[in-house]
């Protein structure tokens, strides 16, 4: 058989299965992300209210270095704790937030005057 028949009958299989290849997500860099964020944040000046923080301080900590830019190793340097760990906390910020990525946490952490530049 040869390599484009075989590769033919794969890709063949995976659409049957319903497991067929996808393109990866592309995604932001964080420091354009953190960019754009700063852009088109209005910076507060105290008359916005903040409002009520559902998160913890560790979480509120972490959700301002998200909101930099910083990878979970960064996180996880900056903190004293495992990337694991830190995984768990973006997990759970996401989860209290009804975000999908990382990015919700940065919008909503610039959005709520929360992050600082």
């Amino acid at each position: 058989m040869h390599k484009q028949e075989a590769e033919r009958h794969r890709t063949e299989w995976h659409r049957r299965a319903g497991t067929a290849r996808r393109r990866p997500r592309r995604l932001i860099s964080p420091a354009v992300t953190v960019r754009l964020l700063r852009h088109i944040s209005a910076p507060t000046t105290g008359k916005r209210p903040i409002g009520a923080n559902p998160l913890t301080s560790r979480e509120t900590e972490l959700a301002r270095l998200v909101a930099r830019g910083c990878s979970n190793a960064d996180i996880a340097a900056e903190l004293f704790v495992s990337v694991g760990t830190v995984k768990t906390h973006v997990a759970n910020i996401q989860a209290k937030l009804g975000v999908a990525n990382r990015v919700g946490i940065a919008a909503w952490t610039w959005e709520t005057g929360r992050a600082t530049p």
